[in-house]
């Protein structure tokens, strides 16, 4: 069952694809929370420091909203605590149309590809500042130009250690994380939209400046320098709960898949590097037979001839689970298929 523990930092981000505003919420694991008495004290910065030698993030994508899907589905919050288990910062988020955030569901996918997009922008930044110095006010004017960040680059050159970032679904959330671009053309574009939309700088300045300031105190009259996240370096992985597959994807999502777009779900994905992709199903999930995931599984599982794919893949398929996850000892199943891939992953 889910501790339903409260989230450390509740905002709204712009969307990349039209400034949609977006409920997001933050979770920090335990290594970065403290007591009200002890939070600024040396063992919450030592707590800190140490986390940030193994800086982990994830993000997690809910349901079909029309339908109820939100970041509060019991299997989102499970995950969540999953992750929080294993010292995980986790980032969920309400897509357009889903309560608290604005705008509406579309029929294509591609707002909501771009919903995701801007979290996974703006936590990266959050958690890339987390143990860095802000600079003194007078010093970080220049931070707000685009162009200045357009030119600039990583400012702490002893992170060697890459970010693992876990990019996650579960049933219409994972159709959209399947869609997203590799990290490095996500980030390019983030940075793109920091030069052209003041909302996002705005935003990503303020999550930057909370990253850095997390756990210490006098940091007023103190900003954020870099915005941009290209120079992050960064592992990125995969996590499909209960994906869909045609003909069921193909009806809530028409326009992205009336043309060529690259899928970690569809065949051509052997032709696009990537992390690590774990996809877990249940055997009797009403939206998709245990016939139609055997077949694709059989298929998306062989790389193509001359791939220079590093993905490794693995499916996981639970008995006597459902779409749900409500059947007896299912959520336990999923959750601990979950924590032992994750273990991999660091």
């Amino acid at each position: 069952m889910s501790r339903s523990r409260p989230p450390a930092i509740t905002l709204k981000i712009p969307s990349l694809h039209d400034s949609t505003l977006l409920a997001t919420r933050i979770y920090m694991p335990d290594d970065l929370l403290g007591t009200e008495s002890d939070i600024h004290e040396i063992s919450s910065r030592q707590r800190r420091d140490s986390w940030c030698a193994h800086k982990r993030l994830a993000v997690i994508a809910h349901p079909y909203a029309p339908l109820g899907g939100s970041f509060n589905d019991h299997v989102v919050l499970n995950v969540v605590d999953v992750l929080l288990e294993q010292q995980w910062i986790v980032g969920t988020f309400n897509f357009r149309g889903a309560p608290g955030s604005e705008g509406k569901t579309s029929w294509t996918g591609k707002p909501e590809v771009g919903d995701y997009k801007a979290v996974v922008g703006g936590l990266v930044g959050f958690v890339d500042s987390l143990g860095k110095e802000p600079l003194p006010l007078e010093n970080s004017h220049a931070s707000e130009s685009p162009q200045h960040n357009k030119q600039a680059q990583p400012s702490d050159d002893t992170d060697t250690k890459a970010l693992e970032l876990l990019l996650a679904g579960y049933s219409y959330g994972s159709l959209i994380t399947s869609h997203l671009p590799s990290y490095e053309d996500l980030a390019q574009e983030v940075d793109l939209a920091l030069e052209k939309s003041a909302e996002y700088r705005t935003c990503m300045a303020g999550l930057r400046g909370s990253g850095q300031g997390w756990g210490l105190k006098n940091t007023e009259g103190q900003k954020c320098g870099l915005l941009q996240i290209s120079g992050v370096k960064t592992r990125a992985n995969h996590l499909l709960i209960s994906p869909l597959l045609p003909p069921v994807s193909a009806f809530l999502t028409f326009s992205m898949f009336s043309s060529p777009v690259s899928s970690i779900m569809s065949e051509e994905f052997g032709t696009t590097k990537r992390g690590k992709v774990l996809i877990l199903h249940g055997d009797s999930d009403v939206f998709t037979s245990l016939a139609k995931y055997r077949k694709w599984k059989k298929t998306w599982m062989i790389s193509p001839e001359g791939s220079n794919t590093i993905t490794e893949r693995e499916v996981i398929e639970i008995i006597e689970a459902g779409h749900f996850w409500i059947e007896t000892g299912a959520m336990d199943q999923l959750r601990s298929a979950i924590k032992g891939w994750v273990a991999g992953l660091t």
